[in-house]
């Protein structure tokens, strides 16, 4: 069965359009999402992060139910990419089934919240936003990255040998043609060529 998901009451929705401040929308809106955090830079994020899922609602004219369905399901998708540390696609993947469980009308095991046209714009939404930006999402959560480098690509490589050097093999730099540049100034005070 399907856990209908809603965070926020369509009295508390109709607070927030009421608000005359973006700062305003932002701080109800975090309240009413659960934000508990100290203040700080992930709270930040995570207001930001909801206002702008707020306001694509917005902007597509979702009922209170569809807006408070989604805030709540990309709540719950936040969190739980974060908490488990999923990559990218399995976090993809996810968010597409429960909107999927809240596109289709099948009780108990799906609620038809949205449409078939909602779901396009939302999946595009979401794909342009939060996973375009997933790895900095992460990476605000990581407290430290460990780095671990191992090379193992089958092949055993063996030191070259080196001939051994004689003083008879060495050569005056001042007598090789290559180099004669880097000695035109000790040739020009000795008169040598």
């Amino acid at each position: 069965p399907v856990e209908r998901i809603g965070h926020i009451t369509r009295e508390q929705l109709e607070v927030l359009s009421d608000a005359r401040t973006r700062k305003q929308q932002k701080d109800d809106l975090g309240r009413h999402m659960g934000i508990n955090q100290q203040e700080g830079f992930h709270t930040e994020i995570l207001r930001d992060f909801h206002y702008n899922n707020y306001l694509f609602c917005m902007e597509n004219k979702f009922t209170p139910e569809k807006t408070s369905t989604f805030l709540s399901l990309m709540k719950v998708v936040y969190e739980r990419s974060i908490s488990r540390r999923e990559s990218a696609a399995d976090s993809f993947t996810a968010m597409k089934d429960l909107l999927l469980k809240h596109s289709v009308q099948r009780p108990p095991f799906s609620v038809g919240v949205f449409s078939f046209d909602n779901l396009k714009v939302i999946t595009d939404f979401v794909a342009n936003t939060f996973y375009r930006h997933y790895k900095l999402y992460k990476y605000t959560y990581e407290s430290h990255r460990e780095l671990d480098i191992r090379i193992d690509d089958g092949i055993q490589y063996r030191i070259p040998f080196v001939e051994s050097f004689t003083e008879d093999d060495e050569v005056d730099p001042r007598d090789q043609p290559e180099l004669a540049d880097m000695f035109e100034a000790e040739h020009a005070m000795t008169g040598t060529a």
